[in-house]
């Protein structure tokens, strides 16, 4: 036993130096390195730096890397440690490698050999970082002026900037860029959004995401969106008519640059969750609001009614707010008729509607102490004053906007007369009177103008080149000219009848030109702002046809009323011009007297004058309503045993009717005036029988003419003037 105790260290002694001097020698002996391989550093996109531990057991121990893009490194790449420290413990070497593909996932591992042999870690890998992973997503929030741009970008380890690119251009070659936007340095994908404003409507854009980093730039897809083409915008007006059983209504509307239809719709819900629809119509492709307005019909006698504007164009239908009005009531009483008069003759000159719901009426008087005989009325015809003055004949009238009145005519006989205008206030006194000319001048038409002068038209022989001349006369608000002119063509006589201001602040005046006795024909001229000549026309048919009144209608033509003298029962005649003059449509509606025209709500027409009675040598006076196209809606004649006529009518607020003229079947004696306040279907019983009578259709010609206009140096002579109360007998025929 006490042999195996000492054997025992002596073992152990053994085994330690084996352990310490190496296999298989005594002191001094040595083994291969002991390597580790550990996770590379600096990774960037094209370069890192390798890192491993060893123990290289040896004072002359090489040590490198391993590297490639094979898993078993069977093919490799070396990167050598430059030098080694001396000694036997373990060290941590590193080695820098670059000229790597980014992206890219690279094999590596630490090798090191000595005397005793060479040693190999284990195999990592790295992925190398990459340019950013970008992709292009659908835009959204697509408007008419602008989109959300939308993208994904994985930055790729790197520190990355994303932006979109943006244009017309489907390739891009040209493009706008958005502002730069951080995306980080991370390795997942993110969402990069941008709201991009300032696009054109109806367009075509292209867009893609593009990003950058330290490894380069990435673009991606190209998408592409349209934007929307703008709505129409729309502003609801106000109702300017409301009758029993229509209306007219009145709105703006934008296209907004693009080609829209406008209309109104209109119905008794007050949501217009059921409406009905009016025609639409061309507002065209502008960018500045345009007024439109159209008239409702078949509408119910004292009902609420709820209405809005729209429009659309190809891409959708926009609407205006919702409004309303109310239809009057179908009462009796809307209806009235009335004779004003002396014992010896008178005759309405012309009626004007009054912004008090009443009438203003004047005309020629010899029953008074003067011809020019004025009578103010209620909206039920009674009198509220009446006057005559020592003015001349009145042939044109209108309401002023200081709720007073304007009168024009000619005041004398033949090479004695002169042009006269008259100014009234609201309860007839006279405000100033003045004359113009010096030997034959008279007016048969004047109007108030936007600047609160006046325009008057008529004829002059003093001023005249040769025979009488048309005669244009702008006059200040107390009368004094502002400019005057006078138009001829050789060796014709030339009287303008009929004026009104345009819309474009412009002109323009009817009347005819007669060559010898019985030979006359239209005469239109507009007129600029200033009396010079924008365009002219004649129309007729070489027989004897005569304008009595010029309207601008509410497409930017013109309506003419016509008396043709030489046809027996077929002198009214009805010229619907366009806004160069040019014939839309002729047509002729018998009757054997031209009284007047007006326009109607409805964008028709209302026509007076008188027609010749069946077996008799009277005539009775008559009205006939007209559509737009000049069809007849209906017509009526109205009179007794003797001889009546309509010189005056206007559509009144109610959409009925104020017939004027004169009478002699009925009033004092002589003849009388005659006042007719008539249903919107012309009647007024006892009055307003039904007439029959086919529109002719015309084949008046047209052609240019070339006047100028000369200015003279007339001027306006102020003169005193009389009036006188005057106590008319009135007498009622209806209801």
């Amino acid at each position: 036993m006490k042999g195996k105790k000492a054997f025992l260290p002596a073992l152990l002694f053994t085994a330690f130096v084996i352990a310490a001097c190496g296999e298989g020698g005594g002191p001094g002996t040595k083994n291969p390195p002991v390597v580790s391989t550990f996770s590379a550093t600096d990774l960037g996109w094209n370069s890192c730096t390798l890192v491993g531990v060893v123990t290289p057991n040896s004072k002359d121990a090489n040590v490198w890397f391993e590297w490639g893009t094979i898993s078993d490194l069977s093919t490799y790449s070396t990167a050598p440690i430059p030098s080694l420290d001396s000694g036997s413990g373990a060290q941590t070497v590193t080695a820098p490698v670059s000229g790597l593909n980014q992206g890219t996932t690279y094999y590596f591992r630490i090798a090191a050999s000595n005397n005793k042999g060479t040693s190999q870690g284990d195999i990592l890998s790295l992925v190398t970082k990459s340019k950013p992973l970008v992709s292009t997503e659908a835009s959204t929030g697509v408007g008419v002026s602008s989109a959300t741009f939308n993208g994904n970008v994985n930055p790729g380890g790197l520190n990355t900037d994303a932006w979109f690119e943006w244009g017309i251009d489907s390739g891009l070659t040209t493009s706008n860029t958005t502002p730069l936007q951080a995306a980080g340095s991370g390795s997942i994908s993110l969402t990069v959004t941008y709201d991009q404003t300032g696009l054109n409507p109806a367009t075509t854009y292209y867009y893609r995401i593009s990003a950058a980093n330290a490894a380069g730039v990435a673009n991606g897809n190209i998408l592409s969106f349209a934007t929307s083409t703008p709505l129409p915008s729309m502003t609801t007006g106000s109702v300017t008519y409301a009758g029993m059983y229509v209306a007219v209504v009145e709105g703006l509307v934008n296209p907004n640059g693009y080609d829209s239809d406008a209309w109104f719709e209109s119905g008794t819900d007050p949501n217009l969750s059921t409406f009905v629809t009016s025609t639409p119509i061309a507002v065209g492709a502008g960018t500045e609001y345009v007024s439109i307005n159209q008239t409702l019909t078949n509408l119910s006698s004292d009902s609420t009614y709820y209405y809005r504007s729209a429009a659309s164009n190809s891409e959708d239908t926009g609407v205006g707010d919702i409004l309303n009005f109310s239809t009057l009531s179908s009462v009796v009483g809307t209806y009235w008729s009335k004779t004003f008069g002396g014992a010896d003759h008178d005759s309405v000159g012309t009626i004007i509607p009054t912004a008090d719901k009443g009438f203003f009426v004047v005309g020629f008087s010899y029953s008074t102490t003067h011809i020019c005989w004025a009578i103010k009325l209620a909206e039920s015809g009674d009198i509220q004053w009446q006057k005559a003055y020592s003015a001349g004949s009145p042939y044109s009238a209108q309401q002023t906007a200081d709720g007073g009145f304007i009168i024009a005519g000619q005041k004398g006989i033949g090479q004695s007369s002169v042009l006269d205008v008259l100014k009234l206030d609201s309860s007839g006194n006279v405000s100033w009177y003045k004359l113009y000319g010096g030997g034959f001048e008279g007016a048969r038409s004047v109007q108030q103008t936007s600047d609160g002068g006046y325009i008057v038209a008529g004829f002059t022989w003093t001023y005249a080149g040769s025979y009488n001349d048309m005669w244009v006369l702008k006059l200040s608000s107390d009368g004094t000219v502002e400019w005057e002119k006078s138009y001829n063509l050789d060796s014709t006589y030339n009287v303008a009848y009929s004026i009104q201001q345009t819309s474009d602040s412009g002109y323009i005046v009817a009347g005819h030109l007669q060559y010898t006795f019985g030979n006359a024909q239209v005469w239109v001229l507009k007129l600029t702002a200033d009396g010079s000549v924008d365009w002219q026309k004649i129309y007729g048919t070489f027989n004897s046809e005569y304008a009595k009144k010029i309207l601008q209608t509410g497409d930017g033509g013109y309506v003419v009323l016509v008396y043709n003298a030489q046809a027996i029962n077929d002198r009214i005649w009805v010229l619907k011009l366009d806004s160069s003059g040019n014939i839309e449509w002729q047509k002729g509606y018998g009757g054997a007297g031209v009284g007047s025209i007006a326009l109607t709500a409805d964008a028709g027409f209302i026509l007076a004058g008188s027609k010749k009675q069946d077996g008799t040598i009277n005539y009775d006076a008559m009205a006939a309503k007209l559509a737009s196209n000049g069809d007849i809606e209906w017509q009526k004649t109205y009179g007794g045993p003797a001889s009546d006529g309509a010189t005056s009518v206007e559509q009144i607020h109610d959409g009925g009717f104020v017939l004027a003229g004169y009478t002699q079947s009925f009033g004092a004696g002589g003849r009388d005036f005659w006042i007719l306040r008539l249903k919107d279907d012309g009647s007024a019983p006892p009055f307003g029988d039904d007439a029959s009578v086919t529109p002719t259709i015309l084949h008046m010609f047209a052609t240019n003419s070339d006047s100028v206009g000369v200015s003279s140096q007339a001027t306006g002579q102020s003169s005193s003037v009389a009036s006188t109360n005057t106590n008319a007998t009135v007498q009622n025929q209806a209801p």
